[in-house]
Parts: structure tokens; sequence; C-alpha cells
């Protein structure tokens, strides 16, 4: 299990299946209201304590479950005030949802990466654009200055994302770079991929010598295979 503290108000769990206390409690059960659910919570809520001196009290939380795939879930913890709390449990119920239906298609084993019905546009294979000419481009960047977070979603896409992708640090400032093409992934892979990635790190803007510049002046850390590498760590 990853903890990770996002903002005074905010923690980040995000949760394996070899973190689950036996066999009978899932990825699944997680992604819904039920016991084991409740039960995991107050063991993060314990947990949040202990690390982060994250202390709840009477104030209002806002839980989000997300299943990521069949062997990850990740929870947004956040507290609330009172006059944002009837907002913010109303998204979360859209969410929660959206995680039972993915849940039921886990249980089932069949979960896909598109809805039945239609593809929701954040969930579309992203059209990377030079932002200078407008071309298209065949990648997409993520930057993050923890790498910790491109192991976690490394972790996450590793039964599925085989293509090319190449890890750079800018060593001045401590930021990692993340190159990542979809030249052997369907394009509904790499939109599963790119949102995924979005959860642990944040989009780059760049143009087509963006690649080039990264080769003289930052530091390659991983060529071609980089989350690839990471998974196994």
């Amino acid at each position: 299990m990853k903890i990770e503290r996002l903002n005074e108000n905010q923690l980040r769990f995000t949760v394996w299946t070899k973190d689950l206390p036996d066999e009978d409690f899932t990825i699944a059960d997680l992604a819904g209201q039920t016991e084991k659910a409740e039960e995991l919570i107050k063991y993060m809520m314990d947990k949040a304590r202990e690390e982060f001196g994250f202390v709840f009290d009477q104030q209002p939380i806002v839980v989000e479950a997300i299943p990521v795939n069949k062997d990850c879930i990740v929870f947004l913890v956040t507290k609330v005030d009172s006059e944002d709390e009837q907002d913010k449990f109303h998204y979360v119920n859209e969410l929660k949802k959206q995680a039972i239906e993915m849940a039921k298609s886990i249980k089932n084993g069949s979960l896909e990466l598109e809805e039945d019905n239609q593809v929701k546009e954040e969930e579309k294979a992203p059209q990377p654009q030079d932002e200078k000419t407008g071309k298209v481009l065949p990648y997409m960047i993520y930057s993050s200055r923890n790498m910790e977070n491109f192991v976690t979603a490394a972790k996450v896409v590793s039964d599925f994302y085989v293509s090319d992708n190449t890890l750079y640090k800018n060593e001045n400032d401590i930021v990692y770079y993340l190159v990542v093409s979809h030249n052997r992934n369907s394009d509904d892979e790499f939109a599963y991929l790119c949102n995924t990635l979005r959860e642990f790190s944040e989009p780059y803007k760049f143009t087509y010598t963006t690649k080039y510049y990264f080769e003289e002046h930052y530091k390659k850390i991983i060529d071609g295979d980089a989350l690839q590498t990471l998974a196994e760590l």
C-alpha cells in the first residue's frame, strides 16, 4: 500500500491485491460499500494518523474509490467543509456508481477499457499536438518530481503496456519526464495508459523538438522500456 499526502486536506492511497489480508478480500469488494471496504478504510485512517498526523475528528470526509484494474484500486480521502459537503458527495456518488459497475466487470472477468455504449471524452486516446504547429505527434510526455509516481503507474499498467517509452531526468531541477508512445498498443490501451499517468503525474506541453532537447540536455535514465523496467522494482 502506498500513502501520499496531496495537500493539507487530501490523501491518496494506492492498494494492490498483494496488500489485502486474505484471498477472500478482493479489489472488487473495495469498489463498493461493503464491510470489507469499511474495514480497509478504517485501517487506512489509522495509518494516515500514524504517518502524517492526519486527524479527521468530526470533520466530514469524502472517500473516492477508483478501481484502476483487477489488481489495483486508488482511494482519494478528502476533508470537506460543511458548505461544500453536498456538492462533494454528489460527485462521489456518481463516482461510486462507476466504481461499482467496474467492480461487477472485474468479478465477471470482463473488465473492458471502454464503456459498452459510449466512451467518455477523457477516456479517448489523446491526440498530442505540437503546441506551435498543431501537428499530431505519436507520443505523450508526463512529468513528476518523484520517480516513485512513475513506479506506481508502471505497476498498474504492467499487464498490457508494451510500447516504447523513455524516462529522462532534469538534474538541475530534479524533474523526471516520461515519453510514452503507443507503437505496439491500441488506441484504447493508450487512452487507459494516459488516464493512469494523469493520476500520478502531470501532462507536459511539448513541441516536436522537445524530445531532441531532452536528448541533448537531460539525463536518459531508462531508454525504450522505462515503464516495463520500473514495474519490476
